[in-house]
């Protein structure tokens, strides 16, 4: 499957945060979570997880663009309500410039 394609970013373009953490963010399953780090950023929908923790991103293009390349699986961030519209592959193609 192409990961730069609109179908993939949108079952990939996810962020799984627990009870706590959506009300925290106001945020309900669907709705757009900005994700940045470092002064990149990327827009993903919010998922509601049972497991209570540190928010999750499945491995993909956006997640990539928010580390080092070394470590995928754990890395700070900030997490905020977006008012932008969700990631989609002519963004981040964009953004990868």
């Amino acid at each position: 499957e192409n990961v730069f394609s609109d179908e993939f970013l949108e079952k990939a373009g996810i962020i799984r945060l627990d009870k706590s953490t959506m009300k925290q963010l106001s945020v309900k399953a669907g709705d757009g979570v900005s994700v940045s780090r470092g002064g990149v950023g990327v827009v993903v929908r919010a998922e509601e997880s049972e497991d209570v923790g540190s928010p999750a991103m499945p491995k993909s293009p956006l997640s990539l663009m928010l580390t080092d390349g070394r470590d995928t699986r754990h890395f700070s961030a900030t997490l905020k309500k977006a008012t932008e519209p969700m990631t989609t592959s002519e963004t981040l193609i964009e953004g990868m410039r």
